[in-house]
């Protein structure tokens, strides 16, 4: 039984949110699963397993849509960012066995400020007033939980 019905009358607002929600929910469980599962096995494992239950998921999907899914315009683009992906999930699954799980969410909203900042030089995207107020609140809130760890 799948919980989409419950969101599909949603507006796309309360939608996202609810997304949001059970993103949070599921990624605070990996995190968790991760540290555990790395006392037992080496961080390769874990990541090989952790990619090979994505997959038994998505097989499903991927069934009922067809092939068409699979077609691209720039499958060397896809080549580099699996390249990225692999090094950020290997860098992130350390992070996790090495440090607390708290310290490692805290560092991880860092992310919105090299995105923007990456964006900046690779995209040339203009970085307005509403952007840079929100980088301050990430800003605030990893100081609010490097204060928090302090204590």
């Amino acid at each position: 039984m799948s919980w989409q019905p419950y969101l599909r009358d949603l507006p796309s607002q309360n939608k996202a949110m609810a997304y949001i929600l059970i993103s949070i929910f599921f990624f605070s469980f990996m995190g968790i699963f991760i540290r555990k599962s790395s006392e037992n096995i080496h961080i390769f494992e874990v990541i090989f397993f952790r990619n090979l239950l994505a997959c038994i998921i998505l097989i499903p999907l991927l069934y009922s849509s067809g092939l068409a899914s699979f077609k691209m315009r720039k499958p060397g683009l896809f080549v580099w960012r699996a390249i990225f992906v692999s090094i950020g999930m290997f860098a992130g699954f350390s992070a996790l066995t090495l440090i607390p799980l708290a310290q490692a969410t805290a560092i991880s909203f860092t992310t919105p400020i090299f995105v923007t900042i990456l964006a900046l030089f690779i995209f040339g995207e203009v970085i307005k007033l509403r952007r840079i107020a929100n980088l301050q609140k990430t800003k605030d809130r990893k100081t609010y939980y490097k204060l928090a760890d302090k204590t």
